[in-house]
């Protein structure tokens, strides 16, 4: 798969297979996102994989994350959508693993954005690569609004949550979204 096939093939997705996700392909892809660009090269992400037991917890904290959305999604969205992403956070969408990013702890608002800057790359690549091998993944937002009760699930209160992210074997084909045009102001 070429770059701008995964690009625009890439989908995120809610429904999953039970089938289990190879551990190599997992360390194989974290290693490869490894690469994204980052602040002066500080790398500032750490990674926690989440199956079995620990998939479950996680999932237990996050499913309260329909809560904070409701409002939001009964104003944006058919009841269907509303009924969907609803169930998806009932359990991930059964998705085996779950990957949480944190990134460092930094003092001030400009280091601390570009911490997330350069988390957020890596992200991008782990979706993509994500998709190269197969795999259907989603960047759960949501799940900032239990950063307190992750991170100390996970032993890394002295870090920030970054994203939540389910994978899996998809169980379904989203449908492609559409895109809205890139507002473009060129300066000469």
């Amino acid at each position: 798969m070429d770059l701008i096939e995964a690009v625009k093939t890439r989908r995120s997705v809610r429904k999953y297979k039970p089938d289990v996700v190879p551990r190599e392909v997992l360390h194989e892809i974290i290693n490869l996102a490894k690469w994204a660009p980052s602040d002066m090269n500080t790398q500032p992400w750490e990674i926690t994989v989440a199956t079995g037991k620990s998939r479950d917890e996680i999932v237990k904290i996050m499913s309260k994350g329909i809560e904070p959305l409701r409002p939001l999604l009964r104003e944006r969205f058919h009841p269907k959508v509303e009924r969907e992403t609803e169930a998806f956070f009932q359990n991930m969408g059964d998705a085996p693993v779950i990957l949480i990013v944190t990134g460092d702890k930094r003092k001030g608002v400009i280091e601390q954005k570009v911490v997330i800057e350069s988390c957020s790359a890596f992200i991008q690549n782990l979706l993509l690569l994500c998709h190269a091998q197969g795999l259907a993944a989603c960047w759960v937002g949501s799940s900032l609004h239990f950063e307190r009760e992750i991170l100390e699930y996970i032993g890394k209160t002295d870090r920030v949550l970054i994203a939540a992210i389910s994978v899996g074997f998809s169980a379904t084909t989203p449908p492609i979204p559409p895109r809205k045009e890139v507002r473009i102001d060129w300066l000469e």
